[in-house]
């Protein structure tokens, strides 16, 4: 089962020269043994199947991490065979695809077989240590398979397990590795290639105005990013597809993708300034951790402040400090036109609305669990915004007589209800028509 050493091939020495930047590809695994490597062809060292693999960035080195997976060889035509040549493939700049390191040999390679035929899924795992130079000066370095189990590794494995098994804290953190994750956590953003258009190796990055992202659509030439790819052959082909995610030092993030054969696509997720109103208008602060209400202040007009640019256009929760105050839950369509609703104490449910920039008069739609009790001069009270249009129950807490109130408005109020003087039981009735206030009840002795 031993890997292919890797030798680099003349043309891949020619394809080295020069200035540019070298992207590797894919990797792709043969079953024919060519002993010439200069006359195999690309075809032939992907008979098996190719895989697009992750490159990281060591010091001067090139990590090339690849994964042969049969279950995403398609319907290949061999049923059990062997991988007798690898092959590393790589272009430069406008270039055609040419690979660049290339290893085979004619005795029996590591033995695979594709899903399609049965075969139980199978993963095998390839590691290449590669130090590319303009000069031809390479330097190939190849890890053993992780996919096959050692003796060893096994009982690495049930060792692992055993401490993870702990309620020690010191066991579990010897298990997890922590200050390899650490570790780990402070090389996974590397820098991203020139070459943005041909990245689709997954992982994080960060990018500079090196890289000129406004020219693909990024609207800041610095900031972090985030690639993911399906890595099913290769960029603009037929089942592939790759997402970078940008992240701007001006707050913004875009989406850049490429599927199929299409070509890249960008869109704008969303950006500080967006976001930050967004909660605002919800009466969140810019955390989300508490709530932030817009202040309508107590003798301010609550249709002139909701018709100020201080409220943005959408939905917005305000709370207003006019008689009676309320939470007033915003539908703000633009500066002159507004749809408001309040749930109000006693399971009432107030609503109104702005039209041309003037506030209309608040609404009732529901019947209060208990009466509204004045709080002074009864007519006073009933003229008030306290009492909401509609029909509300009202008890006068100086004469006692309680009852139903049907408001028009403040100006065309009618209560009528019942009371007890003097021993006896009366019924009473209240009117304001074009707001003249009568002087007294109007009473009718039932006992």
């Amino acid at each position: 089962m031993a890997i292919p050493k890797l030798k680099v091939t003349k043309r891949g020495a020619r394809e080295l020269s020069g200035p540019g930047e070298v992207i590797i590809t894919k990797v792709g695994f043969g079953h024919n043994y060519e002993t010439d490597m200069e006359r195999a062809s690309i075809s032939g060292v992907t008979s098996i199947a190719s895989f697009q693999p992750t490159v990281t960035q060591e010091g001067d080195y090139q990590i090339i991490d690849v994964t042969f997976d049969n279950e995403n060889t398609g319907k290949a035509q061999y049923s059990n065979t062997f991988i007798k040549t690898i092959a590393i493939i790589a272009k430069k700049g406008a270039s055609g695809e040419e690979f660049i390191l290339y290893g085979g040999s004619d005795l029996q390679g590591v033995h695979v077989q594709p899903n399609s035929f049965g075969a139980p899924h199978q993963l095998l795992q390839f590691v290449f240590k590669v130090r590319l130079s303009g000069d031809a000066n390479i330097t190939v370095q190849a890890s053993e398979l992780p996919g096959l189990a050692t003796a060893d590794s096994v009982n690495r494995v049930s060792e692992t397990l055993g401490k993870l098994k702990s309620d020690s804290p010191e066991e579990l953190a010897k298990a997890l590795n922590v200050t390899s994750v650490a570790d780990l956590m402070g090389t996974l953003v590397t820098e991203a290639p020139l070459d943005l258009d041909n990245l689709a190796t997954p992982g994080m990055y960060f990018f500079n105005d090196k890289h000129k992202a406004t020219t693909k659509g990024i609207n800041s030439n610095f900031g972090f990013l985030i690639v993911a790819s399906n890595k099913k052959g290769a960029l603009g082909t037929s089942g592939h597809f790759t997402w970078q995610v940008f992240i701007t030092t001006s707050g913004n993030a875009f989406i850049r993708y490429r599927i199929n054969t299409n070509q890249w696509m960008v869109s704008a997720i969303a950006n500080g300034t967006y976001f930050t109103s967004l909660l605002s208008r919800l009466g969140l602060d810019e955390w989300a951790a508490s709530i932030k209400l817009k202040e309508c202040p107590s003798g301010s007009d609550l249709g002139a402040f909701i018709s100020s640019r201080d409220i943005p256009v959408g939905l917005n929760i305000i709370r207003d400090h006019n008689a009676p105050v309320k939470d007033v839950f915003v539908w703000k369509i633009n500066g002159t036109i507004a749809k408001m609703f309040s749930p109000g104490p006693n399971g009432s449910f107030l609503v109104n609305s702005i039209d041309n920039g003037r506030i209309g008069t608040w609404r009732d739609l529901s019947q209060p669990l208990a009466p509204l009790v004045s709080t002074g001069q009864f007519a006073t009270y009933l003229r008030s915004n306290a009492v909401p249009v509609g029909s509300v129950p009202v008890k006068d807490s100086t004469t006692g007589a309680f009852g139903t109130v049907t408001k028009i408005d403040n100006n065309n109020v009618f209560f009528t209800g019942a009371m007890r003087k003097q021993g006896k039981t009366y019924q009473v009735a209240f009117a304001i028509v074009d707001g003249i206030v009568p002087s007294a009840f109007t009473e009718w002795a039932l006992t």
